[in-house]
């Protein structure tokens, strides 16, 4: 027994002086490497070692989540198939998988901190100032967590590309003794704002697409990706952040400027609402800085934002070369002037594209005036795809394309009445460069690169044949000297009060501040508001019989500011304001499937519009 029992003491201290050799060595090596790192001078030497520690750990967590992938994915049995070629047993729990990868030591985890906390020096809470790391603070906090610059060959890369699950174990464990890394709670404690960090990830829930398909970037990208991204444009509703402190902004209809201000200034004098305020205003304007950013978001960083070109662009960056992207989103960034370098890759990427109209409420909780488009994107070559338009069942499209249909053609609508959704093979209309040279032509500046155009819609091939006759047509409209204004942009002239929202009748047409709907297809008098008007439906038709000789609509808006100061703020034409003249107003919104898809009129002298119509 004493023999046995000092066995045991002697291979404790046995396995005691190992663990102490170690950690010896690991201090060593750690004094060593920080030594040299004190000693650099520059900057920039500091930084490329970083760089390197990032694609080494990055290497390393690419392997583990492959490898983890491997041992979770369950054994499916296929017949016929060998016990050879079967996919062997996995010996790793789940539960170990989940702990490697949860591990805040792991190098995963610890690639994971550093992209956090970059993400999270844009939404820093606005009372937190205090905490904001400096340079130097931040380029130390990288090197405690990454650790410091290490000699990588070509077996230490060999080895993991080769590791299986519990050689990356040791991979790991090696890597932190030898690179000086802190443990996930030494440098939690000596950099301190990393609390921060973790607070306001857990808020924003970043997510970090290079490193958490990691394996699959290493393979090239992703093969198919299929989705219906969100079609929700980023904007402050400062209406609806008040709200959640007083229901009054929210429950109060066109509340003017003024009221608006002064009653924000009374509910932000409350400590607890003005923090809670703080934070959101700092949220918003982190997510406004990151998904605008003109450098990681060139192609978007001139239009107004909205998430479904982010996960576009996204999907593009993630697909492999011969990758396939399906996507089911709306169309606005086919017809902004300002998104011509967006529509130049987008061009080059289609290869189907699909208009579909929600007229049979495909999708029954939105719409039916809602339109959308399938798309089909692959990576980048000459412009040439194939669209389809006005669809409005799956059956339409399915039997144009595989049908070579003759006799009549299809229209928007039927002779007896009623959608048209026969299919048609003509329905199919190819669109190359020559193409977009015509769409270039017909609707926008000479200026535009015919790879830029805004993109027409023609039901048939037979309408795009069409549009290229008549683009040969050098007189177009273009070319005539056509002045259009906005005229007052309806938010903007309410904050800046030019106008406001006051329902009353006037006696002159100078004061007429008119909307969409006073007007229809020839006439400025088509509907009058009632006095209240909280929707679109609170309008009444004039009898146009019984019209008297001299009239003029109520209106909801009326000038707010003095006469000198209304005309200065208005466009001029020729150096007089330019609703000096008889205009013809178009309602801004056209529905093309309508028996009306234009709806102008001509408006008088003197009278204003917001910018819902536009005027020649």
């Amino acid at each position: 027994t004493e023999a046995l029992f000092g066995g045991e003491i002697q291979q404790i201290d046995l396995a005691e002086q190992a663990r102490r050799a170690d950690e010896d060595r690991r201090r060593k090596a750690e004094k060593e490497l920080r030594r040299r790192t004190v000693r650099r001078a520059s900057q920039e030497e500091r930084l490329i070692a970083l760089a390197g520690r990032v694609e080494r750990l990055w290497a390393i967590a690419a392997r583990r989540l492959e490898v983890s992938e491997q041992e979770a994915s369950r054994r499916i049995e296929v017949w016929g198939v060998p016990d050879a070629l079967q996919a062997p047993p996995s010996t790793v729990t789940r539960e170990r998988i989940e702990n490697a990868l949860a591990d805040p030591d792991s190098m995963y985890q610890r690639l994971r901190t550093v992209m956090n906390a970059w993400c999270a020096l844009s939404f820093w809470p606005l009372d937190r100032r205090h905490e904001l790391p400096d340079w130097s603070e931040w380029l130390a906090t990288l090197e405690d967590i990454l650790g410091l610059d290490s000699v990588q060959t070509v077996d230490s890369e060999r080895l993991v590309d080769q590791a299986g699950f519990d050689d990356l174990d040791l991979i790991e464990r090696t890597e932190r003794a030898e690179t000086g890394m802190r443990s996930s709670v030494e440098f939690q404690v000596l950099h301190p704002w990393l609390a921060t960090v973790r607070e306001i990830t857990e808020k924003e829930g970043f997510f970090h697409w290079e490193l958490d398909f990691a394996q699959v970037f290493t393979r090239g990208g992703f093969a198919l990706q299929v989705g219906n991204p969100p079609w929700l444009k980023v904007s402050w509703k400062d209406n609806e952040l008040l709200a959640e402190e007083d229901p009054w902004f929210c429950l109060e209809d066109r509340i003017p400027a003024a009221e608006f201000k002064e009653r924000r200034n009374e509910v932000l004098r409350d400590e607890g609402a003005y923090s809670r305020y703080l934070a959101e205003v700092s949220s918003a304007a982190g997510q406004s800085v990151v998904l605008g950013d003109s450098i990681d978001h060139a192609l978007l960083s001139s239009l107004q934002l909205n998430l479904y070109p982010l996960f576009m662009e996204r999907t593009w960056r993630s697909t492999s070369e011969n990758g396939i992207v399906g996507l089911l989103h709306p169309e606005g960034h086919f017809m902004d002037p300002k998104a011509g370098n967006l529509r130049e890759v987008v061009y080059r990427r289609l290869r189907r594209h699909w208009y579909f109209e929600n007229e049979a409420s495909l999708f029954e909780e939105v719409d039916h005036h809602t339109s959308f488009s399938v798309n089909i994107y692959g990576s980048s070559r000459e412009v040439a795809f194939i669209q389809a338009v006005g669809l409005q069942i799956i059956r339409t499209l399915e039997e144009s394309l595989v049908e070579s249909r003759f006799g009549e053609k299809p229209g928007i609508q039927l002779r007896e009445g009623g959608w048209d959704r026969r299919p048609h093979s003509a329905r199919i209309v190819r669109v190359d460069n020559s193409v977009l040279g015509v769409w270039g032509r017909l609707i926008d500046d000479s200026s535009v690169p015919a790879s830029q155009a805004r993109l027409m819609r023609p039901l048939l091939q037979d309408h795009q044949d069409v549009l290229t006759v008549l683009a040969q047509n050098s007189a177009m409209s273009g070319t005539w000297g056509i002045r259009v204004s906005r005229c007052w942009d309806e938010k903007g002239a309410k904050v800046d009060g030019t106008m406001s929202w006051e329902s009353a009748i006037q006696s002159s047409w100078n004061e007429v501040i008119l909307q969409g709907p006073h007007f229809y297809v020839g006439t400025p008098f088509a509907k009058n508001p009632r006095e209240v008007v909280k929707h679109n439906s609170d309008y009444d038709p004039w009898d146009l019989e019984e019209l008297p000789e001299f009239c003029i609509p109520r209106t909801n808006y009326q000038p707010a500011v003095a006469r000198e100061q209304y005309e200065a703020r208005i466009d001029r034409w020729n150096g007089v304001p330019s609703w000096g003249y008889w205009r013809v107003a178009v309602r801004r919104m056209t529905v093309p499937g309508l028996v009306r898809s234009l709806v102008p009129a001509l408006i008088p002298v003197g009278a204003a519009h917001v910018h819902a119509c536009q005027r020649e």
